[in-house]
């Protein structure tokens, strides 16, 4: 399962220009890992461009045994163009601005009178999802997109039927205003039931003028779970709506407003939960039962997902608190410094140790007002590090025994492999 950070960086991939049957890769760990194959590459008259990523390549004419046997694919839809091009000019002028003009007008109203559909591009993602399922039955699937790519995940999402849902497995959306408000009535339950599943992700940095303030004001719903990043200030609002005001945790996790933390580790969470309780009635409906190594393999990866939300938490709050005692300190050295300036102007006949003595005669001691209370933030910084220190070690432990029991498991590793 990737990290945050790794899904952003397989978000990116829809920007590269890669070739049919060409291997996707990105950086896993650290190391460079091929996730699958471009089985598929969509460059239609609406603008639409999206990848279709799957775990084996495939010949130009595959059979339907072949097609039959892939397992997972991954699609990947690709954001508008800035070049001089026919394709931008069907990004911006047949979808983005349209939509922008409609989102707008149901974020501040319009006598009433708004007319709602989608742009050809939006209906052609659609297609694509459904195609993709249909070409290739027994695969899951995951969605990544940002900007309008991420309104072409979400509309594409939205048109699941309940049982094409099933094999969603998840959709990553990143940098997309809100398209909620221009689906039909069955395709904003469909986005509501996957939110309450937990099978897309909505992922919102509040300083990128492309959302446009669009999951606030005048719109309720949204298409994926909403996640409101904790992100910093870019001066290139460009730079800043291509991800680059997001920040992660030490662990790759991305790093969201807090008070929505809870919420966001409970949803992971969930999701991760609900994979393997699929993946665990695979295992069983295929072999009839579990076997002892089976049951080991479900039951580290159910304890490593509940650790990491946990660790999700621990890690936010630590910053947190960290900020805070930093604050702290520098209140202390502070009143420290304020109170020997307030002394030597009130003792000004007297010397610099005359004023710290009389000063310490009323408690007001440097290591009362400054020492103590900087070494007692610190070592309160110091405990809550090491209990985040605790919780990622035990990831790894887990983690680390998962991929040995794979890797010593012929039969176990067949069995995963594009599941995960």
């Amino acid at each position: 399962m990737l990290t945050d950070k790794e899904n952003v960086e397989l978000a990116r991939v829809e920007y590269q220009n890669i070739k049919k049957n060409g291997a996707v890769k990105i950086n896993v760990d650290g190391k460079p890992t091929t996730i699958g194959f471009v089985v598929d590459k969509i460059d239609d008259a609406t603008g639409q461009q999206a990848y279709v990523v799957a775990d084996s390549q495939l010949p130009s004419n595959p059979t339907n045994e072949q097609l039959n046997a892939i397992k997972q694919t991954t699609i990947l839809y690709r954001g508008s163009s800035f070049n001089v091009s026919l394709d931008a000019a069907n990004d911006w002028l047949g979808n983005d601005a349209p939509m922008a003009g409609q989102i707008a007008a149901n974020m501040f109203g319009n006598g009433g009178k708004v007319s709602n559909k989608p742009t050809p591009q939006l209906l052609a993602a659609a297609r694509t999802l459904h195609s993709t399922m249909d070409k290739y039955p027994n695969a899951s699937v995951f969605v990544y997109g940002q900007s309008l790519g991420s309104m072409s995940g979400q509309y594409a999402i939205a048109d699941l039927s309940a049982e094409e849902q099933k094999r969603l497995i998840v959709a990553y959306l990143y940098e997309g205003p809100n398209i909620f408000p221009i689906l039909t009535k069955k395709q904003q339950d469909n986005a509501k039931a996957l939110n309450k599943l937990n099978k897309a992700f909505n992922f919102i940095d509040t300083k990128d003028v492309v959302t446009m303030g669009s999951y606030g004001r005048g719109i309720s719903g949204s298409v994926g779970n909403k996640v409101f990043l904790d992100s910093k200030r870019i001066k290139n609002p460009v730079d800043q709506h291509m991800w680059g005001g997001y920040q992660y945790d030490k662990s790759g996790n991305i790093i969201v407003k807090t008070k929505y933390v809870s919420d966001y580790a409970k949803q992971v969470t969930q999701a991760e939960i609900s994979r393997i309780e699929d993946l665990r009635k695979k295992m069983t409906k295929s072999s009839g039962g579990l076997s002892s190594s089976e049951k080991l393999f479900l039951d580290a990866m159910e304890a490593r997902s509940v650790v990491k939300g946990m660790q999700l938490i621990v890690d936010t709050e630590l910053g947190n608190l960290k900020k805070k005692y930093s604050n702290a300190i520098t209140a202390a050295e502070n009143l420290w410094r304020d109170t020997k300036q307030q002394a030597a102007i009130i003792g000004q006949h007297i010397s610099s140790s005359e004023q710290l003595s009389a000063l310490s005669r009323g408690g007001a001691t440097e290591h009362n007002i400054k020492t103590q209370q900087v070494n007692d933030y610190q070592d309160s910084i110091t405990e809550i590090k090491g209990i985040s220190d605790d919780y990622g070690t035990l990831v790894g432990q887990i983690t680390a025994a998962i991929e040995s029991q794979v890797s010593t498991d012929a039969e176990l590793a067949h069995e995963i492999e594009g599941l995960l």
